[in-house]
């Protein structure tokens, strides 16, 4: 109660100051699926003539289970794919969690969870912001810079390895599918853009060949050639047929004015599966024809 988290924009970045009791009893939340519970230190005094205090506790749904799934599910691929992939919990215990590093190497953190136990890990100087770069006892250990995935990752899985030697092994029900519909944003002026014809768009989501110019061609039925020699049997005819997907380029609109600071504007953007977009100064690659609109 004695720390307002300040409402600055730099706040999404992390400026605010946080104890690792406070980064541990948000995360938890999370793993519990979006209920809190207040972190506490007693659960029960016991007495004589019985028990003189007991914790009560008092859930709260703070996050919908929905957004906290999502949630979950992005934050495992830190220990799977991210920057804590070297230190996965073992038996291949479902886990998730966050590194973090300050500017300067200042602070290091990791914030990890299972299903049952949420552990927070910083290393840091408590006097101060001081620098974690070329100190001889982490040189000799091999580390030159600290960093959320050097010694906080190491120290979480050490102690969650030990606290869960005789827990189950659960993991976290599935991501709901979003509702919805997926958009791929883009910049007019340097992004243009292409509607789907015929055929099946790549999967990259723009054109990666340069110095192409984009051409047009007309859709035409295919004549088939026939060639004949004298004395020579009869070829049959060949045809021609391009497998490839058709488009047909489209204006790309207008940006989002600079001066326009309402929230609610709608941000420029298109179905991924029926529009195509490209580096205009690139143009569309050749695995691509065009026609004209209409």
């Amino acid at each position: 109660d004695n720390y307002k988290i300040q409402p600055y924009a730099s706040f999404s970045t992390g400026a605010n100051e946080f104890s690792a009791y406070d980064m541990a009893s948000g995360a938890q939340t999370i793993a519990n699926g979006g209920v809190h519970h207040e972190p506490y230190f007693i659960e029960k005094i016991e007495g004589p003539s019985g028990v003189l205090f007991q914790h009560l506790a008092a859930p709260s749904q703070v996050i919908s289970k929905e957004v906290a799934d999502a949630e979950v599910d992005i934050l495992k691929k830190t220990l799977t794919v991210g920057t804590a992939r070297r230190d996965p919990l073992a038996n291949k215990r479902p886990a998730a969690g966050k590194t973090g590093t300050q500017d300067e190497n200042t602070n290091a953190w990791f914030v990890g969870f299972t299903k049952q136990l949420t552990t927070a890990v910083w290393v840091g100087d408590p006097k101060g912001y001081t620098p974690m770069v070329n100190i001889p006892e982490f040189k000799a250990d091999g580390v030159a810079k600290v960093t959320g995935n050097a010694y906080p990752v190491k120290i979480w899985k050490a102690f969650m390895d030990a606290a869960h030697s005789d827990v189950p092994i659960l993991d976290w029900d599935p991501p709901a599918p979003s509702p919805r519909n997926p958009m791929r944003l883009y910049l007019p002026g340097v992004d243009c853009i292409a509607e789907l014809v015929s055929g099946k768009l790549p999967k990259s989501a723009t054109g990666s060949v340069a110095n192409v110019v984009p051409t047009t061609t007309t859709a035409a039925p295919q004549v088939a050639t026939t060639t004949t020699i004298a004395g020579a049997p009869i070829v049959a005819p060949t045809t021609t047929v391009f497998k490839g997907p058709v488009v047909s380029i489209v204006d790309p609109g207008t940006t989002i004015a600079p001066t326009d600071t309402n929230p609610a504007t709608q941000v420029v953007g298109v179905d991924p599966y029926r529009f195509y977009v490209y580096n205009c100064a690139k143009g569309i690659p050749p695995t691509i024809k065009t026609t004209p609109a209409g």
